[in-house]
């Protein structure tokens, strides 16, 4: 089954199941921060990185991560190194 795009996305070609992560990271942001993520701003990408440093929430934070993630975004993402370091310890371990 192919994945439907969602036209309201316009250019950016995002699913609709992207589309439905993009509005809850909105509406979360706004609830928290205060802060608007503009769906069709072309720093997208660049203001999700941001807004991940501003909000205090780690649910919010991790739906951020997942959606920048999943787009193959290369981003600074501080906890990729503290993921590796646990994937290492843990095979370590397994030795």
């Amino acid at each position: 089954m192919v994945e439907e795009r969602s036209p309201i996305a316009g250019n950016a070609g995002f699913t609709r199941a992207q589309l439905d992560q993009l509005l809850d990271i909105k509406r979360r942001l706004k609830e928290e921060t205060g802060e608007r993520l503009q769906l069709a701003s072309p720093r997208l990408y660049k203001d999700m990185e941001a807004f991940w440093h501003l909000t205090p929430s780690p649910i919010t934070k991790s739906r951020i991560r997942a959606f920048l993630r999943a787009a193959g975004v290369e981003w600074d993402d501080p906890l990729a190194d503290e993921a590796s370091i646990y994937a290492s310890q843990s095979t370590e371990k397994q030795r």
